[in-house]
């Protein structure tokens, strides 16, 4: 895998699992008027979030880091893993004032606002994809319309239809242009072939640019409510999708990173989310870790770029963190390697800088973190699960102690929980080392089979 994902290089990696065929498992599904399968839960269970139509729709504030927003010159730096790849998307596919506010403000969250066939590259070349606009809710309770790609196996469905899962995905930047769907490949191959994987294994794929990200706004980066609604909302938009053919009720999150901190805020929701549906579990991989505890330490480390993508993303509620007020000169000079960047310019730009030039306020750090405490906090009392969390041994970025320490956690509340390490498997190598047991167990939830648990005391 590419060495440009870890925390030390990268906290955003690949979820790579293996090519298993699902066993059928008898489900019903409701019929439209018509006797054709329904792809859409029906009835009050509807609704993915607990809210009634008639709401008032506003579209989000502009951002710096919105497609078409001024050009900046980016600082003239090395970037040691090249530059982030070019989105192809048409910008004007993501312009959410283009749409009728009150259409918004009625429609229930997971309802498709705006549909276009993508035009697939890389490993998922030869699958069907589309590029969808959805209705979803931000942290406040409001509307939001969310972006993202529906992906199909190429043929026929299996009788009683396809499972879906839900990818959730690693940091790829705030920047509009670095939304994975304004790609023909998930922004990247290997993110490609995490759903190619998937595919291959029976799967539709909803796939969640998460808020801010493609559409206006800023990317509210790892804030844990919001991207719980924006996977969650994701699989209800698979199911409105009348293209995608018939589909079972059955369905899973998978996440690494930033996208496992989805996973597990998404497993939290997602039978009070999606009653009407069947959750089978989710898959996590090495998740973030407590950034209420860890941020003030990321303006130290290689790749102290995720610091400064978490400064902007939490701007809009603490001003005096934003990147020009809270950054050193020389910091914040390079403030557009953030807002108009992706991982490869924004993550690595700062890494010359030496640690103690980085905040204007060393304080900076503390503030930040008692902002996350709650943008980014996890209870892991309310896990639903079943969940497998995989951790690779030599992993030096997310800590081994620390994934160890969430399962522990978890286990408190939840016995069904398994946890499996991975020896001389890095932060990256986890992902490839872990499956074929992912895939095995994701095949078994969907058989029927006991949930297992590595849990003490059961």
């Amino acid at each position: 895998m590419s060495p440009r994902r870890s925390w030390a290089t990268h906290l955003a990696h690949v979820f790579v699992v293996g090519a298993v065929v699902l066993g059928a498992v008898a489900c019903s599904d409701a019929a439209d008027d018509d006797g054709t399968p329904s792809t859409r839960p029906t009835g009050p269970a509807a609704a993915t979030d607990p809210l009634g139509p008639g709401l008032t729709y506003e579209p989000p504030t502009r951002h710096a880091s919105d497609w078409g927003a001024p050009d900046v010159a980016l600082p003239d730096i090395t970037l040691p893993y090249g530059p982030s790849p070019e989105a192809t998307a048409d910008p004007s596919f993501y312009d959410v004032t283009t749409l009728d506010t009150a259409e918004v403000g009625a429609a229930e969250p997971g309802d498709v606002l705006r549909v276009e066939e993508a035009e697939l590259t890389g490993p998922l070349a030869g699958a069907s994809g589309w590029r969808v606009l959805y209705r979803s809710t931000d942290a406040d309770g409001e509307p939001a319309v969310v972006s993202g790609m529906v992906l199909v196996p190429a043929g026929d469905a299996p009788d009683g239809g396809r499972p879906v899962v839900a990818w959730a995905h690693g940091t790829t930047g705030i920047a509009d242009r670095c939304a994975p769907s304004a790609t023909g490949n998930l922004f990247y191959d290997d993110y490609g072939q995490v759903g190619r994987d998937l595919l291959d294994q029976g799967f539709v794929v909803a796939a969640s640019d998460y808020h801010g990200l493609g559409t206006p706004g800023v990317h509210t980066y790892h804030r844990s409510e919001e991207l719980a609604h924006a996977t969650i909302d994701s699989v209800a938009a698979a199911h409105d999708l009348a293209a995608v053919g018939p589909m079972r009720r059955d369905w899973f999150v998978v996440g690494p990173s930033e996208g496992g901190l989805a996973a597990l805020a998404s497993d939290a929701a997602a039978d009070e989310a999606l009653p009407e549906l069947d959750y089978r579990g989710a898959v996590v991989a090495a998740p973030t870790p407590d950034l209420g505890t860890y941020a003030p330490a990321m303006f130290a480390i290689e790749g102290r770029g995720y610091a400064v993508l978490l400064l902007a993303a939490v701007a809009g509620i603490a001003p005096d963190l934003a990147p020009s007020v809270a950054l050193g000169p020389e910091a914040a000079s390079r403030e557009a390697l953030v807002t108009h960047g992706c991982w490869e310019e924004a993550v690595p730009g700062f890494d010359d800088i030496p640690p103690e030039q980085m905040l204007a306020d060393p304080d900076a750090g503390e503030r930040l973190a008692d902002v996350l405490a709650e943008w980014a906090a996890y209870d892991p009392a309310t896990v639903v699960g079943p969940m497998l969390v995989v951790q690779g041994e030599a992993d030096d970025s997310v800590l081994p102690p620390l994934t160890a320490q969430l399962v522990d956690d978890l286990c408190a509340h939840r016995r069904t929980i398994e946890y499996r390490t991975y020896p001389g498997a890095g932060h990256d190598e986890v992902m490839a080392a872990s499956s074929a047991d992912a895939a095995a167990w994701m095949a078994a939830r969907m058989a029927g089979e006991p949930e297992p648990t590595t849990c003490s005391g059961t």
